[in-house]
């Protein structure tokens, strides 16, 4: 428990309040605007582009300027007065300002996108990525005497690897356990489907066998020595990159964070004493849907 866990989000406020309509759809264009590295935006910018919608066609200046103000008190959006026109100290008294996403907003809009692509983003099982991860690992012995910025460039690579490989078979394993795939292999369509699911699962059965097999006997050559060379030049690497809460990295953090990631890469590929690693686990899985499909194919095939 920490003060980030017990303290209130108020950025994502927008998403539910009153007139959500109107501070979804500001955040959104914000959103869009950061992706083509548009960061700031005047209320000008903002109402001319919202009122376009027809949703908007009764929108005023004045309450997109307030729409704003209540983004910024939120912590949404952030505001800077904006000099660059200012001639007279009138026009700076009148404060013209610029807004810009926060941090927090900037990932709250990421889920929100991907939640509204959720039922067209599904979940695979790709065989590259383990070929992938397997090579990245082959280097490890290398890795140990190189700088620590070539080594954060191959750290980068395996996290983003392993992550990938985690989220996507956790998906597909869950799509295929779903009321909808229930419903779906009871019908007589999926007999099209059978054969062409069975082979997709038992390929990637294969090259997880393979793969793993050689992933384990790469991560248990390791030694001890040579993680703790490794895991701190990740560290310097990380420490080493420019950020503006630099005050509040510590080296320790950093370090039990790749330690911890290196450690779950670990207990996926390699078995515990008296327990079984994520492969296993997923191997076993993967073999109950193959049974599962071929009991349902049974019972169509014996109802026609």
């Amino acid at each position: 428990m920490n003060t980030k866990l017990t303290k209130p989000i108020t950025e994502t406020k927008y998403l539910s309040a009153d007139n959500a309509w109107r501070y979804r759809s500001i955040m959104r264009l914000f959103y869009v605007h950061s992706q083509r590295f548009t960061h700031w935006l005047s209320k000008e910018d903002v109402f001319e582009e919202l009122s376009r919608e027809e949703a908007f066609s009764e929108y005023t200046l004045e309450l997109c300027r307030q729409d704003l103000d209540v983004l910024v008190s939120w912590g949404s959006l952030s505001a800077v007065q904006d000099t660059a026109k200012v001639s007279t100290y009138q026009q700076f008294m009148n404060k013209q300002f610029r807004y810009q996403m926060t941090e927090y907003a900037i990932e709250i809009e990421r889920l929100t996108v991907r939640l509204e692509n959720l039922f067209f983003e599904h979940g695979s099982l790709e065989p590259t990525l383990l070929e992938r991860i397997k090579n990245q690992i082959g280097e490890m012995h290398r890795m140990a005497g190189e700088d620590y910025k070539s080594i954060g460039g191959w750290w980068s690579g395996l996290a983003s690897d392993f992550q990938r490989l985690n989220q996507n078979y956790q998906d597909y394993i869950r799509d295929w356990n779903s009321v909808k795939a229930e419903e779906m292999m009871k019908s007589r369509s999926f007999l099209l489907q059978k054969e062409k699911l069975v082979d997709y699962l038992r390929h990637f059965i294969k090259e997880l066998q393979v793969h793993s097999y050689e992933i384990e006997g790469l991560l248990k050559k390791i030694s001890p020595d040579e993680k703790v060379v490794i895991f701190q030049k990740i560290t310097d690497y990380e420490k080493d990159i420019p950020r503006i809460d630099m005050e509040l990295v510590q080296d320790e953090s950093i370090l039990e964070n790749i330690r911890a990631k290196y450690e779950s890469m670990e207990s996926f590929f390699c078995p515990a004493p008296g327990r079984f690693s994520e492969v296993e686990r997923i191997l076993e899985i993967t073999n109950e849907i193959i049974r599962k499909i071929t009991r349902y194919a049974v019972v169509i095939l014996d109802a026609a």
